[in-house]
């Protein structure tokens, strides 16, 4: 390392320290008493060997223990309170002062309870808690105190699924510490609305006027497009346009970041040059208004990052010192880091940070190919310029890819190829965008017939990028696909990168080979090491049922699919982010057992988002609504599909056979043609995979499990899926005792209207020693098949 390095680049090793460390502390957590002393000794050896060539270790050392601290002392702060362990807390009063309003679509809420009442006591509190405010429930504005009255207070709900977002600790991370819950008798009332001047409020009030006159003077679709590039609302965009903007990979520009920011900065300086003032004040009033946006944005962290960038490299230049951008990019990481530690884990701060870094790093390192790719171009002064732009655009869109790859495959489960291309119209279209916006805005204040006609304008140009997006987000390949990401796929990636760069670089050719032979190395072992033990998922989708069965030779079998409704999608909410978390690319099963919404509604969107190889389901013969839209479904998307019955069987793999032990043939005509008596026509699938073996019943009842009780031992499982939910009309006593399973599942929903799991099937498992597992109190139940015996696997 060159000696020049730490006093050039001193943030660059204090923002490097300061990240790992608080890294470190989330993954292991040292006792402050401990940290504290290593970095009273760290300070004293800085002292000691600052003209040592270590002082770069040390420094680094350093402020890797102040990393630990600092996200030691947040979360002490913000979010430890011995109230927590008394969770919950139920049938108190609460006064609490509303800090985030519920808006638009969201109706959950972020206060700051103030003082809670239990019995004569009184306790001070002052922690941030959600609370699901009901639809009609009045307008509000920050800082208005509410009193409740009987609820309690709770834990944050975990994520319940595989591959859902978690968003307890995305709560968390915004400082909030659990929950505020109503029950049948509470009550909600106005304890006092706010009079006194706040800042906030005022933000708040600015940003909801501008974000309603958006809506007032475009197209929904638009408006929430604007909105969200303007204000950081994202919840209008139509979920259409969101998918589009992230398989082509620029879902960067309907997030506020650096990008926006740049743009900002240039409508700004532009504005302000038109003024006779100095370039100084100019810089002081370009920061003023910047802060300003930032905060009127929401003040996420790529817009903080960003502007604290801006902000110190304006005040370089006022103060006539050039600052090195690197030396800034970790100086904004830096101070972000001291005043939010938590938010070292956040997706938003990651990419923005990472993207920058990239650009700064892998650029200049692409020059000579950029150079190359110039020199080509023909001597056509216009045309040079554009097209010189474009690859320049280019190069710098492909240095910010190189960094965020592997963090957009670990998030998004995917790699979008078209992002190179596709970045090169968007951007300046943004670019265009975003002025003629504030332009429309400022406008409206003063002619709105004037401001409507360039909202016209503004409509044209947005829907002209929402159909570019889209038909490139759509062509063959241009998003492909990739599920597991991990420290091996990391080495293979970096060594990949290198090997790239050795083309260009003079001083990394010698080195071709041994990368070479290093990539070849990682992916055999990748290969070799990849694990081939059967599991099994029940996932938690509710009321309703679903479980993924993945075998010896990696085929991938699922049992039902779920509830649907007009507001939820088990399919796309629960399945599929499951099947992405387990680097699962297409079902090469799928068995319905029998047409209920519960069971079959989530593979509507399957069908559309996942390969399937073939569907097995029972031929139930009436008309029916479920069974007619299934049919249809499955046909109208060309995917294979079988009616089976009692005495069919699937050969899966070698190690691999599914027997189906029901309905018999007169089950699949139900006297009630209305459908909802079909619980009787459900598949009975019995699986036989190696040395154990697995029963899933549908919904079949008692009468039914007296027919299968003729397979005698074949019948007898590890595993039982119990029927019904686990309604009192199934699993029968006689029927338990003959299959002696070694566990039960049991898919529910949480409080659900029927009372599933019934008391009385609960006693008898409980008599029979039976273990069981219920998706309403456990979540998604993962289990695998290791050494003989079924293992629970703690996905969270």
């Amino acid at each position: 390392m060159p000696k020049e390095y730490p006093s050039r680049y001193p943030f660059v090793f204090m923002g490097v320290g300061l990240a790992l460390g608080n890294w470190m502390q989330s993954q292991i957590e040292c006792p402050p008493v401990l940290l504290l002393l290593l970095f009273s000794l760290l300070i004293f050896l800085l002292v000691l060997f600052r003209r040592s060539a270590t002082f770069p270790i040390i420094l680094i050392g350093l402020f890797f223990i102040a990393g630990q601290l600092s996200i030691l002392f947040w979360k002490k702060s913000v979010l430890d309170h011995p109230i927590v362990s008394f969770f919950p807390v139920e049938h108190i009063n609460v006064i609490a002062k509303l800090q985030d309003p519920p808006e638009n679509n969201r109706r959950t809420g972020v206060l700051v309870v103030e003082k809670i009442y239990v019995g004569s006591d009184t306790l001070e509190l002052g922690k941030k808690f959600i609370y699901t405010f009901p639809m009609d429930f009045l307008q509000m504005v920050p800082g208005t105190r509410l009193l409740f009255h009987n609820v309690s207070l709770a834990h944050l709900e975990k994520r319940r699924n595989p591959g859902q977002f978690d968003f307890s600790a995305n709560y968390r991370r915004n400082g909030i510490i659990g929950e505020i819950i109503s029950h049948e008798m509470s009550e909600i009332s106005l304890f006092s609305a706010s009079h006194h001047f706040s800042g906030y409020r005022l933000l708040y009030n600015i940003r909801k006027n501008i974000n309603q006159r958006l809506f007032e003077l475009l197209e929904t679709p638009v408006a929430g497009f604007m909105s969200a590039i303007l204000l950081g609302y994202k919840q209008d965009i139509p979920s259409e346009v969101r998918r589009d903007f992230q398989k082509g990979g620029v879902a960067h520009v309907i997030a506020i970041s650096g990008l926006h920011v740049g743009f900002i900065v240039f409508i700004l300086s532009t504005l302000l040059s038109f003024f006779p003032i100095s370039y100084r004040w100019q810089h002081v009033l370009t920061i003023f208004f910047l802060v300003i946006y930032m905060l009127l944005s929401g003040a996420n962290p790529p817009v903080i990052r960003a502007t604290l960038m801006v902000t110190v490299y304006l005040l370089g230049v006022t103060l006539q010192r050039k600052p090195e951008i690197m030396n800034t990019l970790f100086l904004a990481g830096f101070i972000f880091l001291l005043l939010c530690p938590q938010d070292l884990s956040s997706i938003s701060f990651q990419f923005s940070f990472v993207a920058v870094w990239s650009i700064l790093f892998f650029y200049r390192r692409l020059t000579t190919l950029e150079k190359w790719f110039l020199r080509r171009i023909p001597e056509m002064r216009f045309y040079k310029k554009f097209v010189f732009r474009m690859v320049q655009l280019f190069f710098v869109s492909l240095a910010a890819q190189i960094g965020t790859i592997p963090l957009t495959i670990i998030y998004f489960k995917q790699l979008p190829l078209m992002a190179l291309v596709l970045n090169l119209p968007v951007i300046p279209l943004i670019g265009i965008i975003i002025p003629i916006g504030f332009m429309m805005l400022g406008l409206s204040w003063i002619h709105n017939d004037l401001a409507y006609s360039v909202g016209q304008i503004l409509t044209l140009l947005i829907k002209v990028l929402f159909q570019l997006v889209h038909l490139a987000a759509n062509l063959p390949g241009a998003c492909l696909r990739i599920l597991s990401f991990d420290w091996m796929a990391f080495m293979i990636y970096v060594c990949a990168i290198l090997l790239g760069f050795s083309f260009t670089s003079p001083h990394l050719p010698p080195l071709r080979k041994p990368i070479g032979m290093t990539i070849i190395f990682l992916l055999l072992w990748k290969i070799a090491s990849s694990p081939h033990h059967p599991r099994l998922l029940m996932l938690d989708v509710g009321q309703g049922e679903s479980t993924l069965l993945i075998t010896p030779a990696a085929k991938n079998v699922l049992f039902d699919a779920g509830p649907v409704s007009n507001k939820w999608d088990s399919g796309l909410e629960i399945i599929y982010p499951a099947l992405q978390e387990l680097g699962i690319l297409r079902l090469h099963k799928v068995i319905l057992s029998h047409p209920h919404s519960d069971h079959i509604g989530g593979i509507f969107s399957l069908l559309t988002t996942v390969p399937i190889d073939s569907v097995y389901l029972p031929d139930v013969q009436i008309d029916y609504f479920w069974q007619d839209s299934l049919l249809k479904t499955i046909r109208n998307n060309k995917v294979p599909y079988r009616f089976v019955q009692l005495g069919d069987y699937i050969n899966l793999d070698p190690f691999t056979k599914i027997y189906f032990l029901g309905p018999w043939t007169e089950q699949l005509k139900p006297a009630d043609q209305s459908g909802k008596s079909i619980n009787n026509t459900s598949l009975v699938a019995l699986v036989k995979m190696k040395e154990t073996s697995i029963l899933f019943t549908g919904d079949t009842e008692s009468d039914i499990e007296k027919n299968l009780l003729q397979w005698n031992a074949f019948l007898k499982v590890d595993i039982l899926k119990v029927g019904h939910h686990g309604s009192r009309t199934s699993s029968s006593l006689e029927f338990l005792q003959k299959i002696q399973p070694q566990m039960a599942l049991i898919p529910v929903g949480q409080n659900n209207k029927f009372d599933h799991p019934s008391e009385v099937t609960l006693k008898r498992l409980k008599d029979l020693q039976i273990p069981f597992y219920r998706t309403d109190l456990q979540g998604a139940i993962f289990l695998q098949w290791d050494q003989n015996h079924w293992r629970w696997v703690d996905w969270q």
